[in-house]
């Protein structure tokens, strides 16, 4: 534990050296840029479990276990084989919950699920947790026959004020709106619904939306319980980052409203599938599928529904080949390869070699064909040469290179990057600017 907790003070020293690194997550980005945070040795041989600078070993570790929960926050393994061994770190090293849980898991911007094991059990319907014999990590959802299964419960860890909401206990029925939860389900002594101080403020057990609930089928309520609007017609929710909701209409389509009930668009669709950041991937009442802006309208039209690959970037296909949108309309089409999770388009151009397109500048400048995401805008190139892999990170918007070199091993998590020479290691976090 020692040695953990200096290597959290390496870090909090070094990020906070740092000026303006961190960066909330959601909005569109612009921008990207790598900032070192240092070098550091990894340990030759393992180090005695009871000693081992547990924290640093896992960051060069393939198959650690760490997960990225998005804006800053890792989940990271504990020493030890215990089934609750999984702490909440932030980026800056700041340890926000001990190794004692087995899962931990986003449920919102504002809270994340912690699940705890109890006891093992054979019995699935009373399962809420399990591990697989080729995997020691801990998981949630659907296991199979020969899986290891435990009881156990469920609590919310509330990201803004930094604690857990109160006492609170769960099973697996629940939802939030944002600042509230509700509860319902088995497991549960007093459904219903509750803020974060963990205090029940209601007994109705409403869906949730992102900033509303609904009571169904017909009335939409804000945080504060406040019926906002009461519909004619039946509502229904739909993936939403901004708390769009559908009202149905006679003619069976839906209307995109708010939770005033005021419509986004005047026209009507026959399905809506998702909505980011204020774009909206929708099937028209024509069959023709369309990427909407709620400020700019209609940006695209295509044959095959519209796929977002990070905010404010989205992708179609119509009969001539994939759309590549972007946050103010189409940024190139007639494509033959689909564009990549990290806004990388790339096209065969007249020379025969494959290119990528520079975002700033619209043009295919940059020589690189299919890479690997490092996540939005920044793409990672390798060529294998007699001293080991030579890699090269681009930078998608301008087309630069941020940073080249041989490295034995790259390891990617989150916004940290590792590269590793023998016993060496370079940290860099990715720095994203945004609009």
């Amino acid at each position: 534990m020692k040695n953990i907790l200096s290597f959290i003070l390496v870090l909090i020293f070094v990020f906070t050296a740092v000026p303006g690194v961190l960066a909330d997550e959601g909005a569109i980005v612009t921008g990207v840029s790598l900032v070192k945070v240092g070098e550091y040795e990894v340990p030759a041989e393992p180090a005695v479990e009871q000693a081992r600078n547990h924290w640093e070993e896992l960051m060069y570790a393939v198959g650690s276990g760490i997960e990225y929960l998005d804006d800053g926050y890792y989940s990271v393994p504990g020493p030890g084989a215990d089934v609750n061994r999984i702490g909440l770190f932030t980026e800056e090293g700041e340890q926000l919950i001990p190794f004692e849980t087995a899962l931990i898991k986003r449920l919102n911007s504002r809270y994340l699920t912690v699940y705890y094991a109890t006891e093992k059990t054979e019995n699935r319907q009373e399962a809420l947790l399990y591990a697989t014999d080729s995997s020691s990590w801990i998981m949630q959802g659907h296991p199979r026959e020969g899986d290891t299964l435990y009881k156990g419960y469920i609590r919310f860890y509330d990201l803004e004020l930094k604690r857990f909401v109160g006492d609170l206990i769960a099973s697996e029925m629940y939802s939030s709106s944002g600042r509230l939860l509700v509860l319902k389900g088995k497991g549960i002594e007093e459904p219903g619904i509750y803020d974060e101080n963990g205090v029940k403020v209601s007994d109705n057990k409403w869906e949730t939306g992102n900033g509303f609930l609904l009571k169904p089928q017909k009335e939409l309520y804000d945080e504060e319980l406040n019926l906002r609007y009461t519909s004619d017609t039946s509502l229904q929710k739909f993936t939403s980052g901004s708390g769009y909701i559908l009202k149905s209409v006679k003619d069976g389509g839906y209307r995109i409203i708010d939770i005033d009930g005021n419509a986004a668009f005047e026209e009507e669709y026959k399905s809506v599938y998702e909505e980011q950041a204020g774009y909206f991937s929708a099937l028209a009442m024509d069959g023709s599928y369309v990427l909407l802006s709620a400020e700019k309208g209609v940006l695209a039209t295509g044959k095959e529904r519209f796929t977002c690959l990070n905010d404010g970037y989205w992708y179609g296909k119509d009969e001539n080949g994939y759309i590549f949108i972007g946050p103010d309309g189409i940024i190139a089409e007639n494509l033959k390869n689909r564009p990549e999770s990290c806004l990388q388009a790339y096209e065969e151009q007249a020379d025969g070699k494959e290119y990528t397109l520079v975002l700033n500048t619209g043009e295919w400048a940059l020589q690189a064909g299919r890479a690997i995401s490092m996540g939005p805008g920044l793409l990672r190139e390798t060529t294998h040469t007699k001293n080991g892999d030579h890699h090269i990170l681009y930078d998608v918007f301008t087309g630069e290179t941020l940073l080249e070199g041989d490295y034995e091993k790259v390891y990617f998590v989150g916004r940290l990057i590792w590269l590793q020479n023998g016993t060496t290691c370079e940290v860099y976090r990715v720095q994203y600017q945004y609009r």
